[in-house]
């Protein structure tokens, strides 16, 4: 007899004869329906579309769900905010998921890798997802007060542990506690840690004399990636024959001293991505000569807040392949006649140069598809970056850039010594400042003079792009100063194939008529970009510095991220 004549079957009977049952059988016939129909929802659900997913493909929806199918890259921010851990708030999900029905909860328990990233801040759920994960290695987030740590970790088998990633409500001080857990807690399987304490601590004084920690019981011999993010005090002093990831930045006057750094660096030789922030007190002196650090797989090197000198101390210590890509961020304690850069491969195989400064503030970056160099840095005082510019012909190679993007200030006069070395140049983007209100220069005036010169500069320009023209009662002669420079260029043989301008939007018209046609007769084609358009001559970070596996453990915050930034932010 089928399933449902049998249901019909009971129906009757319980029609025909429920009224003599006693409350006892009454109340044990209605638990054993109910566990008939709870094994009817399961036949129900195991028929289901949803329950038909083979395994595997199941498994992969779940990690991509929860986040963890994407092994190239680790969704946590450094910092202080637990908002920016999406690699573990997203991993919660599981255990909603696995309520969904008694398929998918098999599923998810026959599958340990789904539980491995584990956000640690509520008890229950760190020992519920422990629990779930064992055998697989697992991360751990845990956010608390330093001295909290170590009641927290005794709960850890630390052998379980891949990564470890530590949020602190305070600074990471010396007191005792804090350096047994530093020297004592062993995980001998780790292969990221993150230390990540507040950005608001500071030391009460300067910490110039830091401690040297053997930190992990100094079994560190498998560590991959290491970041102390604003520590304060102590360096560790393990050596990291395995480490390829390294971020360092330290808590306001925390003079470290490069001889420290040197010395950790050259502890960790397979080093690829290298961030270090944060050594902006006042200059120190010309270090010793010694043997340079050598870090030839080096792929990325940031330093971000630090003293101008420190920068070019640390440089000239280091040796690392040409394709490399350095950024010097928001560079400062800038001398009066700063140093020129050292020799450093990434200076001489550029094919993109960006050149941006106003006043005391300036913005470098010279790059190819394979390595860049990037400074950006500030002086103090009415100093200018216009003597430094000067030197650009001798620490850059320059007869390989075919791309340059450049502004025009009234308080430039480097270009000529500039303009000379750049024969192979083919696209140049221009924004021309306003005018001196004491001098008098022009900085459109700048720009055609440049390429009117004789023997021409640029001989190989064929693009030109112009952004921004004086919107007082000349603009009538400035573009008539357009058209004397093309016609000379064309004379001369170096005629444009593309000139394109897009001047101020307060100028109601830019051009007339005659000057359109003129400068169409002078070049191959010509466009004027009017109101609502993008801004032509926008500065913008090329993809090239976004080095494949940088994010493979950590992200960086607001701090420390990619972008343009500095003069270009007030430049109009």
């Amino acid at each position: 007899m089928s399933v449902h004549a049998n249901i019909a079957s009971l129906s009757r009977a319980v029609e025909l004869e429920g009224r003599y049952l006693s409350l006892a059988d009454a109340m044990s016939a209605a638990e054993a329906l109910r566990n008939i129909a709870s094994q009817l929802h399961d036949l129900a659900n195991v028929f289901s579309p949803i329950n038909q997913i083979p395994h595997d493909l199941l498994v992969l929806i779940f990690k991509h769900v929860s986040g963890a199918a994407d092994q190239s890259s680790f969704a946590y921010t450094l910092g202080h905010d637990p908002a920016n851990k999406e690699a573990y708030i997203d991993a919660r999900a599981v255990l909603t998921l696995s309520h969904v029905s008694r398929h998918w909860k098999r599923t998810m328990l026959e599958t340990p890798t789904l539980w491995t990233r584990i956000d640690g801040r509520r008890r229950e759920r760190r020992e519920v997802f422990m629990e779930r994960a064992q055998p697989a290695p697992t991360a751990l987030y845990l956010h608390a007060k330093a001295e909290e740590l170590a009641t927290l970790l005794s709960t850890t088998p630390g052998e379980r542990l891949r990564r470890l990633d530590l949020t602190l409500d305070s600074g990471w001080s010396l007191d005792d506690s804090d350096m047994a857990l530093l020297t004592t807690y062993a995980a001998p399987n780790l292969e990221c840690l993150t230390i990540s304490a507040n950005r608001e601590y500071s030391p009460v004084e300067t910490v110039s004399a830091l401690a040297r920690v053997r930190i992990l019981d100094g079994q560190a011999n498998l560590l991959k990636a290491l970041a102390l993010h604003f520590i304060s005090g102590w360096m560790p002093s393990n050596s990291f024959p395995s480490l390829t990831h390294l971020h360092l930045t330290f808590a306001v006057d925390t003079d470290v001293g490069t001889p420290g750094l040197l010395t950790l660096l050259a502890s960790a030789p397979n080093l690829e991505f290298v961030l270090m922030g944060q050594q902006l007190l006042l200059p120190e002196e010309e270090l010793p000569r010694s043997d340079p650090v050598v870090l030839s797989r080096l792929r990325s090197l940031t330093l971000v807040r630090w003293a101008y000198t420190r920068v070019m101390n640390l440089l000239k210590c280091l040796v690392f392949p040409d394709q490399c890509f350095v950024r010097l961020n928001n560079i400062g304690q800038v001398p009066s006649e700063p140093a020129p850069l050292p020799d450093v491969a990434s200076l001489h195989h550029a094919t993109k140069l960006d050149i941006l400064s106003t006043d005391n503030e300036g913005l470098l970056v010279a790059d190819n598809d394979t390595s860049g160099f990037w400074i950006q840095a500030y002086m103090t005082g009415d100093t200018t970056w216009d003597q430094w510019c000067y030197r650009i012909p001798a620490m850059f190679t320059l007869s390989t850039i075919t791309s340059l993007h450049v502004n025009f200030h009234n308080t430039h006069t480097f270009w000529p010594s500039i303009m000379r070395h750049l024969s192979a140049v083919t696209q140049l983007k221009a924004i021309v400042g306003k005018p001196s209100e004491h001098s008098g220069v022009r900085p459109i005036d700048t720009l055609c003079d440049l390429l009117s010169e004789q023997p021409i500069l640029l001989p190989s320009l064929q693009d030109l792009c112009v952004q921004g023209l004086p919107d007082d009662n000349s603009i009538g002669a400035h573009s008539s100063r357009l058209v004397d420079m093309t016609a000379l260029r064309a004379r001369a043989g170096h005629r444009l194939r593309r000139l394109t301008v897009q001047p101020n939007l307060s100028i109601a018209q830019p051009f007339t008529e005659q000057t359109v046609a003129e400068l169409g007769e002078n070049v191959d084609e010509f466009a004027l970009v009017g109101p609502g358009s993008p801004q032509l001559c926008e500065f913008r970070m090329r993809d090239v510095w976004h080095v494949k596996g940088a994010e493979r453990y950590w992200r960086l915050d607001l701090w420390h991220e990619l972008k343009y930034s500095g003069p270009l932010e007030r430049y109009w």
